[in-house]
């Protein structure tokens, strides 16, 4: 400073001090330079320099924040919602009708997809209500053909009888296997001329009439397939009308030869009476009762064998692989003409078989009959009179015991009851529960012969009446078939007091019935009536009976039953047996096998079974 003068010195403090005190311009300047948000856009042109979000040109977005800095928060934002109108209130908008915005405006829901906004049932997805006359789910029309048959619904006002199956409508197909719809919708089951039997499991050789016995047993090899027992009772190929019993599975088709085959061991042992489908040595696996009635001279013998047996078994005498043998102790007495499992008749919780006797002589009674009772928890081998239960018949000629068949809780005390089939008195429904049941005074039905000589095969069927109770067949041979009810409380009765009955033509007879159960849901059973030969058209033809209570006290003629197919095989007699195998394929499907025993197509009378799927 030496040199300066104050006055020099003077002047300066002032400029200086100009410098430092200009704050505004310093940070205006300061400002032009500053980016704090990073945001590209300097302090000075930034609402908010702290938001790297908010500046001058952003865009801007639903959250109430003024992102572009154009001083109003959310206009023009990116994200704004197209709201349509919604005048239903059914949360589906009409998209002609539209405001875009932020917030949802009164009136407007953000769902469009709605064609008809006056209708709150309507909308772009929405399940179509058949025959409301709505387009509901905006696709197009109403629904008035629920089942795409081509046929709009009665309820429509169109011509479709059942708009929930496309098999359902007119002009559509009846066939037997849908023969309890009427598919047509013309109001009745029509008359069908379909025939059946186009194939068939036929006999090892000519004269062996296989189909002439048939019994279901149930799945002994475990593959989920039921296996069924066929007999043929004349077989020879190891003794002189040794018979045969074969089990198959399944709708078969070809020749038996080569099926699993238990055979009798001696001449005119005629082995084919069987039972199955009771497990009787506690391993699960149904067993079989089989019997040779003309064994040693008419002696007869009985045979227990197992289901793991049969399982195995390829071709094999009867006796060889039996687990238990009731033999017969009288020439001529015919034991194992009958057999068969008849339910827990003692209440122990086990299953009883029944073997019966027809022609033994009781009390010097020739031909009077007896059969034994065991549990099948107590089987061994012995002779009849070591059942723990014997029945004998009392009056000569009877032939009681000559069949058997479960016939359910007739009388509802719980204990199951049972039919055993004779001569004179046809059949007798005896009582379970009964200790020691005689069989002239145990009774709760009998049908007693209209007049000597009589003969009549009774069966139990379904409740074809809908009183709630199972009814009788009579099967006489003559072509008369007479249903009878009110088993349970209507003691004696002859067999001109049936309930109804159904005529069959001239010439013409049902050797066999079964039960198909309630098919069409009308509160009452159907029966199959098979006719071995009809005396008009020279075949087999096979027939429903759609059990109904105005029956009782009708007469019915057989030609006019509704559902009906004819055989293919003429003279082959199908239907002379008849069972439905429950589970005869891998979907659990059930079959009807029927035995024809004059079928020959494998020689003359070497007999075959055809199959029918049971009606739905």
């Amino acid at each position: 400073m030496v040199g300066v003068s104050m006055r020099a010195l003077m002047t300066m403090i002032p400029l200086i001090s100009g410098c430092l005190v200009n704050q505004e311009l310093y940070e205006q300047r300061r400002a032009a330079l500053t980016d704090a948000d990073g945001d590209g856009v300097s302090a000075a042109d930034d609402c908010d320099d702290t938001d790297p979000g908010r500046f001058p040109g952003a865009d801007e977005v639903c959250d109430d924040v003024d992102q572009d800095c154009d001083g109003v928060a959310d206009e023009g934002a990116i994200d704004q919602t197209v709201w349509f109108e919604d005048r239903d209130g059914d949360g589906y908008g009409n998209e002609a009708v539209s405001e875009v915005a932020c917030d949802r405006p009164a009136g407007f829901v953000a769902q469009g997809g709605d064609c008809d906004d006056g209708e709150p049932a309507a909308w772009l997805g929405a399940e179509e209500v058949a025959y409301d006359g709505v387009d509901n789910d905006c696709i197009g029309g109403d629904l008035t053909d629920m089942d795409g048959d081509g046929y709009d619904g009665a309820a429509a006002g169109g011509e479709d009888c059942n708009d929930t199956r496309a098999d359902v409508s007119p002009g559509a197909a009846e066939t037997w296997s849908n023969g309890v719809t009427d598919n047509d919708c013309d109001g009745e089951r029509d008359l069908l001329s379909e025939s059946f039997a186009g194939s068939a499991v036929v006999g090892e050789a000519a004269g062996d009439e296989l189909g002439r016995r048939l019994s279901i047993l149930g799945d002994v090899d475990g593959d989920g397939v039921d296996e069924f027992m066929v007999g043929a009772i004349y077989e020879s190929s190891h003794a002189v009308y040794g018979g045969a019993v074969y089990l198959l599975e399944g709708e078969s088709s070809g020749t038996v030869r080569g099926s699993p085959k238990l055979f009798g061991d001696s001449d005119y042992a005629f082995l084919s009476s069987m039972a199955g489908g009771v497990d009787f040595d506690g391993d699960t696996i149904p067993d079989a009762l089989l019997a040779a009635s003309n064994w040693h001279d008419g002696r007869g013998a009985a045979y227990f064998v197992s289901g793991a047996t049969l399982a195995t078994v390829d071709a094999a005498a009867v006796a060889d692989v039996a687990a238990y043998v009731v033999e017969g102790t009288e020439s001529g007495a015919f034991l194992g003409g009958a057999v068969g499992f008849i339910g827990d008749v003692d209440g122990d919780g086990v299953q009883d078989a029944a073997v019966g006797e027809p022609f033994a002589t009781v009390a010097s009674m020739e031909s009077a009959g007896r059969y034994g009772v065991w549990p099948v928890d107590e089987l061994d081998d012995g002779v009849l009179s070591d059942a723990p239960t014997v029945v004998s018949g009392w009056f000569e000629g009877g032939t009681f015991g000559g069949a058997f068949q479960a016939s359910g809780d007739v009388d509802g005390d719980g204990y199951a009851d049972y039919l055993v089939g004779g001569t004179g008195v046809l059949g007798q429904i005896v009582p379970g529960g009964v200790t020691e049941p005689e069989s002239e005074t145990d009774s709760l039905f009998r049908l007693l012969a209209l007049e000597s000589g009589e003969r009549c095969d009774v069966r139990m069927v379904g409740d074809v009446d809908a009183d709630g109770a199972r009814d009788l067949a009579c099967l006489h041979p003559d072509g008369a078939f007479l249903f009878f009810t009110g088993l349970a409380s209507s003691g004696d009765r002859v067999t001109d007091a049936e309930s109804f009955s159904v005529s069959v033509p001239e010439g013409s007879q049902i050797l066999d019935v079964i039960d198909l159960g309630d098919l069409d849901d009308g509160g009452a059973s159907e029966t199959l009536l098979p006719v071995t030969e009809h005396g008009s058209v020279g075949t087999s033809v096979v027939a429903v009976l759609f059990g109904e209570s105005t029956l009782v006290g009708d007469d019915t003629a057989f030609d006019d039953l509704p559902l009906q197919v004819r055989s293919s095989r003429a003279s082959a007699g199908y239907g002379h047996r008849a069972i439905v195998v429950e589970r005869a394929n891998s979907l659990g499907e059930s079959l009807i096998a029927l035995g024809g025993p004059g079928d020959s197509a494998a020689g003359a009378d070497a007999g075959g079974v055809t199959f029918l799927p049971v009606p739905r």
